[in-house]
């Protein structure tokens, strides 16, 4: 442990930081959790989603050298996994990430360990918040060759940052599509404008794979 530069009351500026950035976390997670909710009301998904965390691992139960201060930080990156549903003649595979911070995808970078470093990332006013939506689309009947490669994409900077918007990946050889679609969060202000993104979502579903997903009035 290095010597703190802090002087005592520096310290406990530092600390009052702290309590307030904690609460406001816990604000911004209310706002998500209530969010993901009403996504999946609109587009008609009943199953309650499963949460996964992403970017970083679980806490151990005891504090190995190799652990990230982020392995604490569930929110950074969280997969909720709406599941599966028939539709048509498919069978379709949604979930949604929230992406806190785009500052980390949005650098070039040749190893994880900069994780550790997050004063290397893109600066925060120059960062993104959003939400990106996976589809899995396979026929009836099938069982699915790429659901589980949804992990690397979450990992992927060409996905993550700031600057993606859409696309789709097709692979012939399993009759399997993969459609991706990212916003910025702020675009999810009220149930209005939720509304008209799921809308846009929706309607991109149904061009690129053709999949008509059903959005609740």
């Amino acid at each position: 442990m290095e010597s703190s530069k802090l002087t005592k009351e520096q310290m406990a500026d530092a600390l009052c930081e702290v309590r307030k950035a904690h609460r406001l976390v816990y604000e911004y997670q209310v706002r998500m959790m209530d969010l993901v909710r009403f996504i999946g009301w609109k587009i008609d998904m009943t199953r309650t989603p499963t949460i996964s965390k992403r970017f970083s691992n679980l806490p151990k139960s005891k504090l190995f050298e190799d652990m990230w201060a982020w392995d604490f930080i569930y929110t950074y990156q969280m997969e909720y996994d709406f599941g599966e549903k028939e539709i048509g003649d498919y069978v379709c595979h949604i979930s949604v990430l929230q992406i806190v911070d785009t500052g980390y995808f949005d650098i070039p970078f040749e190893s994880h360990e900069i994780r550790k470093h997050p004063e290397k990332f893109s600066k925060e006013i120059e960062s993104a918040s959003k939400l990106f939506f996976y589809l899995n689309r396979r026929q009836n009947g099938t069982q699915s060759k790429c659901l589980d490669n949804r992990a690397s994409i979450f990992d992927d900077n060409k996905y993550m940052c700031k600057d993606f918007e859409k696309e789709v990946k097709e692979f012939k050889e399993y009759n399997e599509k993969e459609l991706l679609y990212s916003f910025p969060l702020e675009r999810f202000l009220d149930k209005e404008s939720t509304s008209e993104a799921l809308q846009e979502f929706a309607d991109y579903c149904q061009k690129e794979v053709d999949v008509l997903l059903t959005i609740q009035k």
